[in-house]
This record gives C-alpha cells, structure tokens and sequence, in this order.
C-alpha cells in the first residue's frame, strides 16, 4: 500500500519487521487484513503494552474503502483487544481535516475519550545527532 499510494514514512516495513523480530512472543504486533472474494481491502498494526492496545498503521486500497473495510478491521481489533484482556484502545487521531470522514465517524460513534499530542520536538544537537539521523533517514 506505501508502494501504490506513494506514501513516505520513517517507519519503513523493514523497521517493523525487524521491531517485531526483537519483541517478546506476549508483545508481538498483531496484523488485521481484510479480503472480500480473496481480493484483498486493506490491513492494520496493532501493538499492545501494559493493559493497553493501541492503532499503530493501517491502509485500505479503494475496494476497501467502498465496503468500509476499515472500520471493519477496527470494530474487529477493538473485539479482539477487549478479548485478551487489554482495558483500553487508543485508535489513535482524529483530526477532522486531516482524518477521513468515514473513520472520523467511526471513531467519534465509540464515544471515546479524545485528547491532542503536543506535537514533536527534537532536542539533540551535535554532530551524534545528525548521525543518527542520516541513519535512520537509510535504514
């Protein structure tokens, strides 16, 4: 799905292969794909700490899109999560110029608690720093 939509993001397939790698086997990253007629809608990352789970990435292609393959695969984790025992979800944002319109109505029907990040912020200066960046930029 980064390859057809043509989305960039630090957070390369390989990163999380090799995130999932380290993890121990009660922590590992769930994956929620969605097919209709072995034609494949879309997927979602889910990770889970503590009593926690929570909406890491998530893609559906336009088929998906048009059957709400999305917040089938949300509804699906949120059942999923409340069934190991996890307390809370975090479906992460819900912005409504940048969230689509179809899961910001999904997410505002769970009536969930909303909240606002700060934003990010980078802190380390010197020539370590840009090292780990230009590191991380070719990872």
């Amino acid at each position: 799905f980064l390859k057809e939509k043509n989305f960039s993001t630090p957070i390369t397939p390989e990163f999380v292969a090799l995130f999932q790698q380290l993890l121990p086997v009660e922590r590992k990253m769930w994956v929620l794909t969605a097919s209709l007629n072995e034609v494949k809608l879309g997927s979602i990352l889910i990770a889970t700490y503590g009593n926690s789970a929570e909406y890491l990435a998530g893609a559906v292609n336009e088929h998906g899109k048009q059957v709400n393959a999305g917040q089938f695969l949300l509804w699906n984790a949120l059942c999923a999560m409340k069934n190991k025992g996890f307390e809370w979800f975090d479906l992460g944002g819900a912005d409504p110029q940048k969230t689509p319109a179809g899961i910001m109505h999904f997410k505002q029907g769970l009536n969930g608690l909303p909240y606002q990040l700060v934003g990010e912020y980078e802190m380390a200066q010197g020539w370590i720093a840009k090292l780990i960046k230009i590191i991380i930029k070719y990872l």
